[in-house]
Parts: C-alpha cells; structure tokens; sequence
C-alpha cells in the first residue's frame, strides 16, 4: 500500500520506477542492512537496474548467502524504512 500510494504522488502509478528508486536510494545511501525475514507476499515490487546494479545486488546475496532477490528485498525494506523516517542515511545517524 506504501508504494502504492507513493507511486501515485510521484510517477503517475508505477510502482517499478518507485521501487526501482528506492532500492537504488538503498544502495547508494544505506551502508547497513539489518537482516529481515524475506516472505514471498501475492503482489510484487518490480525493479528495473542495470547490468552493474544487478552485479553488486548478487554481491550481497553471496555475502549474505541468500538469493539475489532476497538481498534485494533487504536492501529495499532497509530503504523504505529509512524514506519513512525522512530520508535518514547511515551518515547522518
């Protein structure tokens, strides 16, 4: 519903380019990533990165030994949750 809602006030209704931004927002401001517990839910996020984008996401998943999905899905719920609080980055804190 959050990215719903959020994609409706700044991309017309897509919700890919509001997830692709905040997993992108995650990756470039976010150096912590709490573990979280992935659930496959009936709707989906879809997120749209490029070659390198998707390399460094596969990175994480061999460090943290999970899918690459799953390391998308941390680093996107840390993101979200960050944007909810204002936009507070790692540096900032």
């Amino acid at each position: 519903m959050i990215i719903l809602r959020e994609s409706r006030k700044h991309w017309h209704g897509s919700k890919t380019k509001t997830g692709t931004e905040l997993l992108l927002f995650g990756l470039e401001h976010i150096f912590v990533y709490p573990d979280v517990t992935y659930k496959d839910y009936k709707t989906t996020i879809h997120c749209k990165v490029d070659h390198a984008t998707f390399q460094k996401i596969g990175e994480y998943g061999i460090e943290w030994n999970c899918s690459t999905r799953q390391a998308a899905h941390r680093i996107f719920m840390e993101a979200l949750k960050k944007k909810q609080l204002g936009g507070i980055t790692d540096g900032e804190i």
